[in-house]
Parts: structure tokens; C-alpha cells; sequence
């Protein structure tokens, strides 16, 4: 099995409240299907990236190998928040200097990070076909982990709405202040 077939347009997604020891039971195996998890949010500044970071590295400490993709292609800043120093992202990917196996990097924990690009104006207007080349080559050139989560940048646009579309399950990020209540 590919990652594309965990990983696609078609795949059903859930917005449930995610509980991390399911997610240890379906996938504490090789055997097991990986699990896709879109972290997401309808406002920026809400935690999106702490909340995925952390459960990346959470699972990691728990045994899991689990593949952190920053798919906030405008504003990525996973690498930042792992305070990790990144030489090529996801723009040498799309821009033909790279291949997505070049980009990875390994972060804590065993954790491994597929860095995007921050204020790369290709990034900010990829087109979908662009977006669906990414997805297609997470399955063709990666090994496939156990959980991979997706940090998907802020909002509906559509860009957001692609990546969390391809994801099983949706994590949604909400603070106490209205505006993030009501853009979720």
C-alpha cells in the first residue's frame, strides 16, 4: 500500500475530538493502516502549529514513526517552533531543484519534518495541481509512517481545504475568542 491510498481526494475524514490513545491502538502496529490527521483552524494565531507539533512529538516519544508535514504553505513555521535551522523546503520541491525525499529532515524524538517555505509567493498561489503533485509524491517517495500530520495554515481557502480534504482524520483548533469560534 502507498501513502497516496491513505492520503487521497476520496479518503473519508472525521472532525471528531482526536484522542491520542486510539490513535496509539490503530496504529501501534506496522500492520495497522497509517493514520492521516489534518491539524486545522478556521483563525490564525489559535495553536494549530503547537497542537500539531506536539502531538507529533508525543507520538514519537511513544514509539510511533510519525512524519510532520507543515502545509501552511504561505506562513510555514513548524521548523521554527522545533527550533531547527532548515536549508531546502517544500518551494525547492515545487520549483524541480529538490525531490520531497531531499527536503525531510529528522527533528526530536525520531520525528521527521517536511519543512514548507514562509513568504515564497509560489507557495502562497500554487496552483491545485501543484498541490495534488505534493500529495502524490508523499505516497511515491516517502517511506510511509505510522501517523503522518498534516499542519495546515489558517482559514477555508483552498489550500486548506485540499490538504484537509486528502486527510482520514480533522483536528480542529479553536481558542476562547469569538473570531476563532466563529471561523471554525
Amino acid at each position: 500500500m502507498t501513502m497516496l491510498q491513505f492520503m487521497s481526494y476520496d479518503a473519508p475524514y472525521n472532525v471528531v475530538p482526536f484522542r491520542h490513545d486510539d490513535a496509539l491502538r490503530s496504529v501501534g502496529s506496522r500492520e495497522s493502516a497509517m493514520q492521516v490527521i489534518a491539524v486545522t483552524g478556521g483563525k490564525g494565531g489559535v495553536g494549530k502549529t503547537n497542537v500539531a507539533v506536539n502531538l507529533a512529538v508525543s507520538m514519537s516519544m511513544d514509539g510511533l514513526d510519525v512524519m510532520l508535514f507543515d502545509a501552511d504553505l504561505g506562513l510555514a513555521n513548524v521548523d521554527i517552533v522545533l527550533g531547527m535551522q532548515i536549508k531546502h523546503t517544500l518551494a525547492d520541491v515545487v520549483s524541480g531543484d529538490k525531490t520531497l525525499a531531499d527536503v525531510v529532515v529528522d527533528g526530536p524524538e525520531g520525528l521527521r519534518v517536511i519543512p514548507a517555505a514562509s513568504g515564497v509567493a509560489q507557495m502562497v498561489d500554487m496552483q491545485s495541481a501543484d498541490q495534488e503533485m505534493l500529495i502524490r509524491q508523499l505516497s511515491d517517495q516517502l517511506m510511509p509512517p505510522d501517523v503522518l500530520i498534516v499542519d495546515t495554515g489558517a482559514g477555508i481557502d483552498q489550500t486548506v481545504q485540499t490538504f484537509v480534504a486528502a486527510c482520514q482524520t480533522a483536528v480542529l483548533v479553536v481558542c476562547d475568542e469569538p473570531a476563532s469560534l466563529t471561523d471554525a
